[in-house]
């Protein structure tokens, strides 16, 4: 929204235009700003030359208001609705009634209205629409701004550009932006809580992660962990693992009896050869001091053997 530095007003009176140029200078009062001047016409070309000539001297931020000849302008009253309307509501309530005022189809005119909820009645003014179009396709052609124009009942403006229309329209725009910063305030508060939340996640998977490998490690230190053994204990635990170690595949025990530094195992197998190699291979241990075959007898078709290994206490 850019702010005007001059305002020109322009009465329009029978063969003459009464203008004022209004400079906004805060350092400056009222009259002091304030130029009144006239300029006589007989036909709209002479309104044309004189805008073209007055636009050449004025700032390009200059706004225009156009009074019309109170001969161009109808007015009426018109009994309100009886019940409340809305803004746009209570614009086609006027325009509705308009042929029932003046006998005009709405069309062929431009109007507004003056109304507060403090009236008995609502003013109705109209003015003749190629009156009206004659000025627009001026000020349009010269690229000029026009604010205004209308004129005044009752020392209040009635204004026939769609003004109510473009407030309504910058009401919705402005509605529109709201919802729109809310829905983006929204939407980005929404990601950041996303991403703490994505932050946390990771947080807590990278520590579940840790807790799982160090889970993993104190179950692997479990599984191989061997206490403070007695010492029958740990010839009970040597026989195991001499046994898992060097029974070969050819033979195979029925039962193992431990005694106090010494065991005695009783197995089978197919040929004598292989259980006194197995013996042999007992012997290499230095925690073995003797092992030797207690007997060897036939069952069916394979050997049985009772074998005792003593141990170094």
């Amino acid at each position: 929204m850019f702010i005007s530095k001059c305002c020109i007003k322009i009465h329009i009176e029978p063969e003459l235009l009464r203008y004022e140029m209004i400079y906004l200078n805060k350092n400056k009062s009222h009259k002091e700003n304030q130029t009144i001047a006239y300029y006589p016409y007989q036909n709209f070309n002479d309104v044309e030359k004189f805008i073209n000539e007055l636009k050449k001297c004025l700032p390009r931020q200059t706004v225009f208001e156009l009074y019309l000849a109170e001969n161009t302008i109808q007015t009426t009253e018109l009994e309100p609705p009886k019940i409340k309307l809305k803004s746009e509501e209570l614009t086609l309530y006027v325009e509705a009634s308009i042929y029932k005022l003046f006998e005009i189809p709405a069309q062929n005119i431009y109007f507004d209205f003056i109304y507060t909820t403090t009236q008995s009645y609502i003013i109705v003014s109209i003015c003749n629409r190629n009156d009206i179009n004659e000025w627009l396709n001026l000020f349009k052609k010269h690229k000029l701004k026009l604010n205004f124009i209308g004129g005044l009942i009752n020392e209040e403006k009635i204004n026939f550009l769609p003004w109510r229309q473009n407030k309504s329209k910058i009401h919705k725009v402005s509605l529109i932006l709201v919802v729109i910063s809310i829905i983006g305030i929204s939407n980005g508060l929404l990601c950041y809580l996303w991403q703490q939340t994505q932050t946390e996640l990771n947080h807590y998977l990278l520590l579940n992660s840790k807790q799982q490998k160090i889970k993993k490690e104190l179950t692997e230190q479990i599984s191989t962990f061997i206490p403070n053994l007695s010492i029958s204990q740990k010839q009970l635990y040597q026989t195991l693992l001499l046994l898992s170690k060097q029974l070969p595949s050819v033979i195979w025990l029925d039962s193992l009896e431990y005694q106090i530094n010494r065991v005695i195992i009783k197995g089978n197998s197919l040929q004598y050869i292989d259980i006194i190699n197995f013996r042999h291979a007992i012997l290499k241990f230095t925690d073995i001091i003797k092992c030797r075959i207690l007997q060897v007898w036939t069952n069916k078709n394979h050997l049985s053997f009772e074998m005792e290994i003593e141990f170094n206490e």
